[in-house]
């Protein structure tokens, strides 16, 4: 049947492909012979005979792609030699390709990174029904800010509305686990209401859940633990059902193991009841908390906010400055977790793209680039045209070769994606939901793949089109004749934007990443080894402004007697050489703007920036910071009052090594990018040296102001000083202490590991290699531009610069004409860049680069220059390369 030979016939096609090109050039040879034979019977020579016989088959090219087009699977099959050829000039030029390639790369890497952000955003959690899970919240119409609920909102939302059923509530906690003959240390835990597992709607592996009365007042101290952790530190014991551990001191009895793979409701493996004796809470004030609930059936979230709102009007008029200017708000679970739920969808999908555009600028870069080259070779695309190579076909051609550069992008920038990822989860444990896996999913790689062909698109069809257009006949004529460079002020002024771009944002940003990495050195001066600092909070929220009812203090109890207890208890332990408190941890504080009576610095400037800290008066003893001249803080020095001490950088810095004592400063606090109005003049009574050694660039050494304090400031950091025990063995317990003096408070322990760098080394590492991929691209784009470009001006004034040899041009004078117009480009570029980042420094007031401005700018500038003029030398070394003899040929 006809339908069986035609099948037969594309399969063999599509198998047997040799011997069908073979039959298609005997086929086109016959007919070619024959056409010939008829045009010398008509009297043409030989020569002009097959010419012509050419001609009325429309070229041997063309005449090939209209067979080939016909076939099936001719698509496939035509791409073929176009991808051989693609992978061909990927190796002949691959400076251009590694580094288009590179370029686009990172543009990819921003862009999955946020596609990544909104794979997130729009997930749920993997429970049943898990998009049906909602977070209630306030908004606040002055400034659009989310304010934090607390459980007089859960209770008063759990008795007024029926849109959200099973109310729950849950807050992070972290505590210290000690399991008798097994695992110790601090562990993440959901204080949670056991409304929580019913939303979940996943039963235990062991035991049972959390339930309502584990919640009452004086209720036994229950414990649920995740899978993961029964394995890991129980052993997966099954008899763990009634065995009791001990959190901050406490003894909790677990009563039940969560099935594997759940860790709700953010990324947790311990779970204990949220109890609160909410008599003591009223609007607005005690912990705060996140509400979450499922939607009614038939529900929807417009719907349960317009209830909520009902209720909000209610509660307005009770506590009218409390919530009359609140608005509930119910949004996805997801995005009350990511702290975005005040933002519509349209701002996430702008952000979405916008890091698209970052990656079709970089595409449009090297699009120029591209096209740069394509017009070099207009003269092999004329020829193939002459010999009846179509313009879809050459077209075609051109874009596999953008898609072989694009693919190798969408490869790095994924593997870049891929590597940041995991160097978050790395460094920040557990801050993503236990629902997103370390890695790239496969939607994230199949949009990497679909930028890949966007920027291909733009890279190839778009230089391919403007090749291959009216003036493509005439190409011959123009390669062999025209002068003048030709580039046209597009890719001038492309080149000139590039410089200046990098002139304008490398300076801050390699200047913001050399800091932190010089920071990251210091040396603590002060024994670490033999330190611990306990961070202490507020139990309560952050109170609304004019709270309609105050907050709730305990009897006779304020947070600075619960400070002074916390200290004298920890002073009483075995081991502890001193105590001691401050406002914020060593190398920490207020930034702070100094200005020095008199207005005399070193550097000419009135006001410099240094870090102010409240300090108690034994707090250099603890510390054992040596006292370099004057006093240390005393008991009679008074918060608010007049006297100051000050570091050894901060006399180098603001007073030029000269006489402190009796100096007048004051300072005026960096709020939200804006200044206030200046403190009251402050007289320096001592110079301390510094916390941390900078010895090894002292100009980034950061200067401290500290100032008296006392007791009920919050947050307080304690200082605590062993001698003679190991300060880790310490921490239990202070978490036992902080248990019994400070309960519901929130608390954080940084021992000598920390007061060294910490972890934070490894975020340093991680922030300055995405910095050199950064700097790295924008230079590379830059100088392969500038090669670019500069190749394209020999390739156009090839026969002008060879009569300039034969009339007796010296080579300097060749070298002159071709990097003449790369610097201007450069100096343009640098000018452009310097003026910007000069405005940006100073509308900084100099904190954009920590003034080493007058070190970061010529620097980046020496790079640029060196990449630019190193861009040049290739095509430079071309045209002095340039025969007169051969240039002459071409006319």
């Amino acid at each position: 049947m006809e339908w069986i030979t035609r099948w037969r016939k594309r399969l063999r096609v599509l198998f047997r492909r040799e011997e069908v090109e073979r039959e298609l050039d005997e086929e086109f040879a016959f007919h070619l012979e024959m056409e010939t034979r008829k045009n010398i019977r008509a009297g043409m020579t030989p020569e002009a005979a097959r010419r012509q016989a050419v001609l009325t088959f429309g070229g041997i090219e063309r005449f090939r792609e209209e067979v080939r087009d016909a076939r099936w699977f001719a698509p496939v099959i035509g791409l073929t030699p176009d991808v051989k050829l693609a992978l061909r000039m990927l190796a002949k030029h691959p400076v251009l390709s590694l580094t288009g390639a590179f370029g686009m790369a990172v543009g990819v890497a921003i862009a999955t990174a946020f596609f990544s952000f909104m794979a997130f955003y729009y997930s749920a959690p993997p429970v049943d029904e898990g998009d049906r899970i909602v977070a209630l919240d306030y908004l606040d119409i002055r400034n659009e800010d989310c304010f934090c609920t607390t459980l007089f909102d859960l209770d008063t939302w759990r008795g007024s509305q029926q849109s959200v059923r099973q109310l729950s509530a849950f807050r992070d906690s972290d505590r210290y686990l000690h399991v008798p003959g097994g695992t110790t240390g601090i562990v993440r835990v959901a204080e949670m209401t056991a409304s929580g597992f019913d939303v979940a709607r996943v039963r235990p592996h062991l035991g049972r859940p959390l339930l309502e009365s584990d919640e009452a007042e004086g209720a036994p101290a229950v414990l649920v633990i995740g899978y993961d952790e029964w394995r890991r530190n129980f052993g997966a014991d099954r008899g763990i059902v009634g065995r009791e551990v001990r959190l901050d001191g406490t003894p909790y009895t677990i009563v039940g193991v969560m099935p594997e793979g759940f860790r709700f409701p953010h990324n947790h493996g311990y779970w204990t009841a949220l109890g609160s004796d909410r008599a003591l809470h009223g609007p607005g004030d005690g912990p705060r908390v996140m509400i979450f609930g499922r939607l009614a059936p038939g529900v929807s979230r417009a719907a349960a906010e317009a209830e909520l709102r009902i209720v909000s009007a209610r509660l307005a008029r009770e506590f009218p400055a409390a919530y009359s200017t609140l608005r509930p708000i119910v949004t996805p679970y997801v995005r009350a977790l990511l702290d975005v739920h005040q933002y519509p969808a349209w701002v996430v999908w702008t952000m979405q793209l916008f890091a698209a555009l970052i990656l079709a600028a970089v595409a449009v870069t090297v699009a120029s680039l591209v096209y740069a080259r394509t017009a070099a070779r207009q003269a092999e695309i004329a020829v193939r045209t002459a010999l009846g190579a179509s313009r879809r076909r050459i077209v075609t051609q051109l874009f596999v070769e953008a898609l072989a550069i694009s693919s190798l992008a969408a490869v790095i920038g994924l593997l870049i994606a891929n590597f940041g990822f995991r160097q978050i989860v790395a460094i920040n444990p557990g801050s993503l939901p236990y629902w997103i896996e370390p890695g790239l999913p496969a939607s994230t790689i199949a949009y990497a793949l679909g930028l890949a062909v966007l920027a291909a698109f733009i890279v190839g069809i778009i230089p391919a089109l403007a090749a291959t257009g009216r003036r493509l006949q005439s190409t011959l004529r123009q390669m062999g004749g025209a002068t003048g460079m030709q580039l046209g002020r597009t890719w001038t002024a492309l080149i000139v934007v590039q410089v200046g771009v990098a002139v304008a944002v490398l300076p801050p940003v390699i200047g913001i990443a050399w800091l932190t990495y010089q920071e990251s050195r210091g040396e603590p001066t002060f024994p670490a080894d033999e330190m611990l600092t306990v961070r202490l909070e507020r139990a309560e929220a952050p109170a609304r402004e004019a709270l309609a009812v105050p907050p709730v203090e305990r009897a006779g109890e304020s947070f600075a007697d619960t400070q002074a207890e916390l200290i004298r208890r920890i002073a009483a332990e075995p081991g502890v050489l001193g105590v001691t408190y401050a406002s914020a941890p060593p190398r920490s504080g207020r930034r702070v703007l100094i200005e020095v009576e008199g207005g005399v610095t070193t550097t000419g400037a009135a006001r410099l920036v240094a870090l102010s800290t409240d300090v108690a008066p034994n707090y250099f003893d603890v510390f054992g910071a040596q006292m370099l001249t004057g006093r240390p803080l005393g008991p009679g020095d008074a918060p608010g009052g007049a006297a100051a001490v000050v570091s050894r950088s901060f006399v180098r810095r603001f007073l030029g090594d000269g006489a402190a004592l009796g100096r007048r400063v004051r300072t005026t606090v960096i709020a939200a990018g804006d200044s206030v109005q200046p403190g009251p003049w402050l007289e320096i009574v001592g110079v301390v040296d510094d916390l941390y050694d900078q010895s090894h660039a002292p100009e980034l050494q950061r200067p401290a102001l500290y100032l008296p304090t006392a007791l009920g400031a919050a947050p307080v950091t304690v200082a605590i000083r062993t001698r003679g025990i190991d300060p880790d063995a310490l921490v239990p317990r202070l978490w036992e202490i902080a248990k019994e003096v400070a309960p519901g408070h929130p608390m954080t322990i940084a021992g000598p590991d920390e007061l060294r760098g910490g972890d934070s080394s490894r975020t340093v590492r991680f922030a300055v290699i995405m910095v050199g991929l950064v700097t790295l691209s924008v230079l590379l784009l830059s100088a392969v531009g500038i090669s670019a470009m500069m190749s394209f001006a020999v390739t156009r004034r090839y026969r002008e610069i060879g009569i300039r040899s034969a009339l007796g041009a010296s080579r300097r004078q060749v070298l002159q004409t071709i990097f003449s117009r790369s610097a201007l480009q450069l100096a343009l570029g640098l000018t452009v860049g310097a003026i910007f980042t000069a405005l940006l420094d100073r509308l900084s007031g100099g904190e954009l680069m920590n003034g080493q401005q007058h070190v970061l700018m010529p620097v980046v500038a020496a790079l640029v220059i060196a990449a630019g003029l190193l861009a040049t030398a290739g095509p430079a070394r071309r045209a002095l390369r340039i025969h007169p003899m051969e240039a002459l040929r071409q006319e």
